[in-house]
């Protein structure tokens, strides 16, 4: 899941360490792919009750894609995306179908929560922004800088000034994000006519994977 989604099951806590422990996973993919891990291993370590519920929302990030990853609605979703995919014949995606597939699946289910609820993303920037404490802070600080030699605090903050998952309500800005994808797999960016095929058909395969009860893409 994508980080709204992932936020939608825990929007009822305002518990900064513990919110940032549910995305801190995905955080790592962005800020540097190749620590990732660092995320997971952190769940065989002893904490501090302090930075508990951090280590508490990491769990439960990795609990919550499991089950969705294994659910019949990502497995029946996906297979319709990537069906689709392939009678487009795109050029700019010649391979890794099933993998888009999987990509725009999670994308596209951001994208109707917004469509519901717009004020669920000013909700998840707003308590996300409240103040770290110190002790989490300075586990932060001892990630290793990324390739660009920035640091996770910084990287985070930026995360949060750009509050980029607003601009998922435009289709131009998702079909942006698979480019953008692709570029770092491939270093190939979409072209303008295979964006406008995905255009054209967006507004349609977000209408069939719109789940009628959001909780049921677990099940």
């Amino acid at each position: 899941m994508n980080y709204l989604s992932h936020y939608y099951f825990d929007q009822s806590t305002n518990d900064v360490s513990y919110l940032l422990g549910t995305v801190f996973p995905d955080l790592m993919s962005e800020y540097d792919r190749s620590l990732r891990a660092k995320a997971r291993k952190l769940l065989n370590k002893e904490f501090s009750d302090e930075l508990d519920p951090f280590r508490q929302g990491i769990k439960r990030h990795y609990h919550l894609d499991a089950v969705f990853h294994n659910s019949f609605y990502f497995r029946e979703k996906t297979t319709y995306l990537y069906r689709q995919l392939e009678q487009l014949e795109l050029v700019s995606m010649p391979l890794r179908k099933p993998f888009f597939a999987h990509i725009l699946v999670e994308l596209l289910l951001d994208r109707t929560l917004l469509d519901d609820d717009f004020s669920l993303v000013e909700t998840f920037y707003a308590n996300l922004s409240a103040p770290l404490p110190n002790s989490l802070i300075k586990y932060l600080d001892e990630i290793p800088l990324n390739k660009k030699g920035e640091n996770f605090v910084g990287f985070y903050q930026r995360f949060l000034d750009r509050s980029f998952l607003k601009n998922y309500i435009q289709n131009d800005f998702i079909i942006n994000v698979l480019s953008n994808i692709s570029y770092k797999i491939t270093k190939n960016s979409f072209s303008i006519k295979d964006k406008n095929l995905l255009n054209f058909h967006l507004e349609k395969w977000k209408m069939e994977i719109k789940p009628n009860n959001f909780p049921s893409i677990l099940v």
